[in-house]
This record gives structure tokens, C-alpha cells and sequence, in this order.
């Protein structure tokens, strides 16, 4: 946050500017492979809330070797959710971010696992 002075002529303004996201990103994502087609992704609730009532959080997914991102959106109350339909052996990039009713929080850093082999 910052303060800044205005004045005018037989006025004096003061203003507090306070600089703030949602609320950090979540923490100590992780991904686990459960099978050839399934990744498994846990994630801890946000560190600190700083406004807003908590919703949930997205999942971003995608190929490692793509930009195209697919999203799924869970409801707060959930720690996991288990990606399925996916390729076999196969590396993807996942991140998830947080949500209020105020709005989006940042987006964590991506993890990248690999799904296992078919037939394995």
C-alpha cells in the first residue's frame, strides 16, 4: 500500500492506495499418476484470504508439448480431483487457481507429471 497527498487551493486530500490480489496462490501443489489415462492433482487451500467468500479452485491442464489449456472448475470443500481421459505415457503441465465470489486469485506454478504406460 502507498499514501498519496492531493491539494487544492483551501483543501487537503489524503489517499491510501492498497495494492492486493484475491489471495496468494494455493500451496504445495502436486500431481500423482494413477494409471495410464489418470492424474491424480492435490492442492492446499490459499495461505491468506483477503477478501471474498472461498468457491473453489480451476485446474489447468495441457499437453507439455501444447498451449492449448483445458480448464475444470471444482467447488470449494475439495482438495482433489482426478484428470481421466488422458493419453498414455504422455507429459502434461498442470496448475490450479484459487477463487472467491470477489474474484480470480494467481495462478500456481505448473507441475509437470507424466501419465504411466498403457497396459501397466
Amino acid at each position: 500500500s502507498f499514501k498519496k497527498n492531493f491539494k487544492m487551493p483551501g483543501f487537503k486530500f489524503h489517499f491510501l492506495f492498497i495494492l492486493f490480489s484475491v489471495f496468494v496462490k494455493p500451496l504445495n501443489v502436486s500431481v500423482q499418476e494413477k494409471g495410464s489415462s489418470i492424474l491424480k492433482v492435490l492442492w492446499t487451500l490459499p495461505e491468506k484470504l483477503t477478501h471474498g467468500i472461498y468457491c473453489g479452485v480451476e485446474i489447468f491442464y495441457r499437453l507439455n508439448s501444447s498451449l492449448e489449456t483445458h480448464r475444470v472448475v471444482v467447488l470449494s470443500g475439495v482438495l482433489e480431483y482426478e484428470l481421466t481421459s488422458l493419453l498414455p505415457y504422455t507429459y502434461y503441465a498442470i496448475s490450479t487457481r484459487p477463487y472467491t465470489l470477489e474474484g480470480e486469485g494467481r495462478k500456481s506454478d505448473e507441475v509437470l507429471v507424466r501419465t504411466g504406460e498403457a497396459g501397466k
